[in-house]
């Protein structure tokens, strides 16, 4: 068995597409998702299933899983415990400037976007905030907070024209942890 984390876009912010986890966990076991453990009430799913299991696929059953059962619209993105892994063990802003990880945020790309909006990706005027792009990760670094960045998750849906989901340093640690150790 292989670990896999399940990133859901959306889910119980501001009162909007409320699910609770519990419930979710057992959306995960009727698909036989096993062992589905949840980070916080905002939607982070770690998993054991085959290593061979496909990621898009696997996204695309816990979407319709979630639509049926809950009757919300909810983007899915598996990525394996080995992708978090790398995700953590790579934050060029940690790494090389041993920046401090409460301004640190990592924006996960459900799909490649296309060069040419990769080549006019620029910070926003007078943005104190810095981001690096990394095959389908953006890691971001936000020293004034993410409330006040304009280097958010839509910057980067609108910028590179794809769909993406964020989460701080903190939550991108335990998933990492989570995904790891023994469940």
């Amino acid at each position: 068995m292989a670990k896999f984390i399940a990133l859901l876009r959306g889910i119980n912010v501001s009162g909007k597409n409320k699910i609770r986890m519990v419930e979710l966990q057992s959306v995960f076991d009727k698909l036989e998702l096993l062992n589905p453990v949840t980070y916080l009430q905002s939607g982070n799913i770690v998993f054991e299933s085959s290593p061979k299991l496909n990621h898009e696929t696997t996204a695309n059953t816990i979407e319709s899983a979630i639509q049926k059962t809950f009757g919300h619209d909810v983007a899915v993105l598996v990525i394996s415990g080995k992708d978090i892994n790398q995700i953590f063990n790579n934050n060029p802003f940690i790494i090389n400037e041993q920046t401090d990880t409460s301004a640190c945020y990592v924006t996960f790309l459900y799909e490649k976007p296309g060069q040419e909006y990769l080549n006019a990706l620029k910070s926003p005027e007078k943005e104190t905030g810095r981001f690096k792009v990394v095959s389908l990760t953006v890691y971001v670094h936000c020293p004034n907070g993410y409330g006040r960045t304009k280097i958010n998750n839509q910057f980067f849906e609108r910028k590179l024209k794809v769909p993406a989901t964020t989460r701080n340093w903190k939550t991108v640690t335990a998933l990492n942890e989570l995904s790891t150790n023994a469940i």
